[in-house]
């Protein structure tokens, strides 16, 4: 077992993917994540946590395998009889996943900060690993198009299916929010982060951003691992977001990103004409595939990672 102290930096189902196979590999004292929750919004009065979610599930092993968020086996009641009544509920919950919102809207109306709830739904469903939301601070990701003005996140990404040309990506509040303390305590007790392969933009950057943050890993080793294998995404809008950026959607692209912070990158074996010209950026770079099909090439692609640390 390997004595260091990882902590993931998480969103989304590329987060959820890693996090699963690091937390079969790790002892739980050992292994953190703080996930990012700049998309988190209210919707029908309930407060949701998708990225917090997707990586409960995951880690809990109840996550919907064909769509990697929600949750396997549910039903959907509720959202079929709003229907009815004539609504158009745009954001699909399955009636498990609502039973687990409610619990999180009600235990934040009594007060309970969105770690503490965390840790509350983490309990109920098993989860062991310590799953941290980046900050207890509202805030919120921010989409500016370039013909339809700006957009929340969700309405952005699940109502107009990432559809819109983005012209520019903010994080509204960021600069007063704060990482909440059991976070902080994680990253300044962990010798190495490892980025998930989340999308930059939309998971990972609301991380990054919070004040002082990056300072805090600046002593560390941090591992990336790519969500771009050959110049597409496995899922959502990480190439699409490049290209409007006005970069080519490569394994570059992403360590010109965290050239900043990373020590190493992860690459897939169709980015491996890009290796020369990563470590050309003083970035090491290990390929391998990266595609991660069922939970056994998660535990595989992790103990990978585990095996780049050392002991």
């Amino acid at each position: 077992m390997i004595n260091k102290k990882i902590t993931a930096f998480a969103g989304g189902v590329g987060g959820a993917k890693i996090v699963y196979g690091l937390s079969k590999i790790l002892d739980t004292q050992n292994f953190n994540v703080i996930v990012n929750t700049a998309d988190d919004f209210s919707y029908y009065g309930l407060q949701i946590s998708p990225d917090i979610d997707s990586i409960i599930y995951s880690l809990a092993e109840v996550s919907d395998p064909i769509n990697g968020f929600g949750r396997k086996e549910d039903s959907f009641n509720v959202f079929n009889a709003l229907g009815d009544l004539g609504d158009k509920p745009w954001f699909r919950l399955g009636d498990k996943d609502l039973a687990l919102n409610i619990k999180r809207t009600q235990l934040l109306k009594l007060g309970m900060s969105l770690s503490d709830v965390t840790k509350v739904l983490c309990d109920a469903l098993g989860v062991q690993t310590s799953v941290f939301p980046m900050t207890d601070d509202p805030v919120y990701t921010k989409i500016q198009t370039c013909d339809l003005g700006v957009m929340d996140f969700q309405e952005y990404f699940v109502l107009n299916k990432f559809q819109p040309k983005v012209k520019m990506i903010y994080y509204s509040n960021i600069e007063s929010a704060k990482i909440n303390d059991q976070a902080k305590s994680a990253i300044e007790k962990s010798d190495i982060i490892v980025i998930c392969p989340s999308n930059p933009w939309l998971s990972i950057f609301p991380i990054l951003q919070l004040p002082n943050l990056i300072d805090m890993i600046s002593s560390k080793k941090v591992i990336a691992v790519s969500p771009i294998i050959g110049h597409s995404a496995l899922k959502g809008p990480t190439a699409k977001l490049f290209d409007e950026f006005g970069e080519t959607a490569s394994a570059l692209g992403v360590a010109k990103l965290y050239r900043s912070i990373i020590s190493t990158l992860i690459i897939d074996h169709k980015n491996v004409d890009e290796k020369e010209r990563i470590e050309k950026l003083g970035i090491n770079t290990y390929v391998t595939d990266i595609i991660m099909s069922d939970d056994k090439q998660k535990i595989r692609l992790a103990q990978e990672i585990i095996n780049l640390i050392g002991d």
